[in-house]
């Protein structure tokens, strides 16, 4: 089978797209189909995939993103038997154009919560204009609830141009079936894919980052923007050092809202207890899982949450301030309040909370997420959307 991916996010990047794609192309080949990756380049890096067509793309002020020169996106476009949209930006979009032209199959992987996003991004409210202008149905367009969102519109015309849409976990299952969304919804978390560290990596990043053997390190990793809640975890973190004097808190990313982050830390004068890293390669996360004796999450506009499946994993466990983040109670939840998550994270790194049966169970739930699960259940999806109308079988609404 030939396989065309779709996304607005380069490559090279160390988010969670970016690295779904990676693998997903890594798998596909190695399961003997033909992969096709349509994302944008940048002219200081030819970090990228064998076969990616990359399209040519310049940077936007003030964004985190790239835009695509169109006189490149147009050539990039190929025959293939299935087009997988992984965006839903300028590349994503001219996919989807493009599969409804040659009567190609779409599969669509809600990635990103576009709906809760558009609070802290305004440029979707811009894309939602130009979705809504440009002809995405192979019917009419789809009906929404009366007061529902121009994005929220825009994209139920997208999903419902799609053969099938992959959710990546029952939160967003749910969302979709509250927006109207008609077309098959299929459940595939994406895989876990983590390096297993050698206890000298660890020892090194340690050492490299001035952290003395008692330190107890709360770790956070994510974009650094305002969707994030960091400054929940900063205001917590503050509290838990009243009882937990050798903790530090590190986190990782990047994003528009580092500098203000680090003024926080500067006000409240903890420069010597909190590290801001730039984004790690994905081979070298394994250490910096294995470094932390929690991993605290406080957004709540995931849709999966990779890195707490990645970090669970290595045995780390998760405090998470999204109920629907906490697998069945596998999760630590805690309320959104600073004194809330600071007692929360003070029980984990204390001892007063049962870790090690909390990390077992969260380790055997993520199990599922193997590599060779999900590439078998992704292929069988593909088969299910290219068949003839007349020789489909209708599949369950879950593959999980």
């Amino acid at each position: 089978m030939r396989i065309a991916h779709y996304s607005d996010t380069p490559l090279h990047r160390a988010d969670g797209v970016a690295q779904v794609v990676r693998l997903t192309t890594q798998l596909l080949r190695s399961a003997g189909d033909e992969v096709v990756v349509v994302a944008p380049s940048e002219a200081s890096t030819n970090d990228f995939v064998a076969g990616c067509s990359a399209v040519r793309s310049v940077p936007f002020p003030g964004l985190d993103y790239r835009i695509p020169i169109f006189f490149s996106l147009r050539k990039a476009h190929s025959a293939v038997d299935v087009i997988h949209i992984h965006t839903l930006g300028p590349i994503g979009l001219s996919g989807i154009r493009g599969a409804i032209r040659s009567r190609t199959p779409i599969v669509i992987t809600w990635h990103t919560d576009y709906v809760s996003y558009e609070e802290y991004y305004s440029e979707i409210g811009w894309a939602a204009k130009i979705w809504s202008i440009l002809k995405m149905s192979r019917a009419k367009a789809s009906e929404s609830q009366p007061g529902t969102s121009l994005v929220a519109c825009a994209l139920l015309n997208a999903m419902n141009a799609a053969d099938a849409v992959i959710v990546l976990s029952e939160k967003s299952e749910l969302q979709l079936s509250g927006m109207g969304v008609g077309t098959r919804v299929a459940r595939l978390p994406s895989p876990v894919d983590v390096k297993v560290p050698l206890e000298d990596e660890v020892a090194r990043l340690r050492a490299s980052l001035g952290l003395r053997s008692p330190a107890k390190v709360v770790l956070g990793v994510g974009r650094l923007r305002k969707e994030k809640s960091w400054d929940l975890l900063i205001q917590a973190f503050v509290q838990l050092r009243k009882n937990n004097p050798n903790s530090h808190l590190l986190l990782i990313g990047e994003g528009r809202h580092r500098a203000e982050l680090w003024r926080s830390v500067i006000g409240f004068g903890l420069q010597e207890h909190v590290t801001i890293l730039q984004p790690v390669p994905h081979h070298q996360m394994g250490a910096v899982f294995a470094l932390a004796d929690v991993l605290c999450h406080t957004s709540d506009t995931e849709t999966q949450g990779l890195v707490l499946d990645e970090a669970e994993c290595l045995g780390i466990p998760v405090v998470v301030t999204d109920p629907y983040l906490t697998m069945g109670g596998k999760r630590i939840l805690s309320d959104k309040s600073p004194d809330g998550l600071a007692d929360t994270l003070h029980r984990v790194i204390s001892g007063r909370t049962y870790r090690p049966q909390i990390s077992a169970d969260a380790y055997n739930a993520t199990q599922r997420y193997k590599s060779a699960n999900y590439i078998i259940r992704l292929r069988n999806l593909y088969d299910q959307v290219s068949r003839p109308c007349s020789e489909a079988v209708e599949p369950p609404t879950s593959i999980d």
